[in-house]
Parts: structure tokens; sequence; C-alpha cells
């Protein structure tokens, strides 16, 4: 599970397919990404001098590997997108389901 609050989604820099670190690994072979905790002082521009109550831990980024990038696009475009709603609750919409009633089986026919 990868926390959404506060995060940017980060591609290796130029143009590389994956981040230098992990060149010598299997996630040479795909497409990297990183997705990046960015805590709320830094987000503002405030600095390390921002509100000492707000404080939050520093997360470690997590490095997504996809197999083509078209695919890591189409994984950052989304992660981008949820992030700007981490914020906001996931609400489910009321008298959803995917049947009316359990099917039956051939035993019960």
């Amino acid at each position: 599970v990868i926390p959404l609050g506060n995060v940017e989604v980060e591609y290796p820099p130029g143009g590389r397919r994956v981040f230098r670190e992990h060149a010598h690994t299997d996630a040479r072979t795909g497409y990297e990404f990183a997705v990046a905790h960015v805590p709320k002082a830094m987000r503002r521009g405030a600095g390390a001098g921002a509100d000492e109550d707000e404080e939050e831990p520093e997360r470690p980024p997590f490095f997504l590997v996809a197999d083509s990038l078209g695919r890591r696009e189409r994984w950052a475009k989304a992660l981008r997108s949820r992030a700007t709603l981490a914020e906001k609750p996931t609400v489910l919409r009321a008298g959803y389901t995917k049947s009316s009633k359990p099917a039956e089986t051939a035993a019960e026919k």
C-alpha cells in the first residue's frame, strides 16, 4: 500500500528508463518511476523552518517499474490524479451491487 497524501511522481532524470541506483537490477528491463513523499511544509515552499506542530514523518520513496513506457505514463497520471484527491474522503455510491440476486449454480437447477 502506497500512501498518496503529499506525494509527487518522479521520473529518472535525463530521459533514462531507470534511476541510476537501480541500473544493476532487473528494473533495467522496464520503465521505472518513483512516488516520493513531499512534506506539507515543503509543498508550501516554507522550507525547514515551517510550523513545528504540523511536522509529519518523512516517508521513503516507492520505486515502481512498468513493462512499457505507455503503462508508466498511465500509472503516473492515475497516481497524480489520486494524490490530488488524497485529502478528500472516498465515497461509495449507495445502492450499487454487481447482481441483484445470487446466480444459480448448475447443482441448484
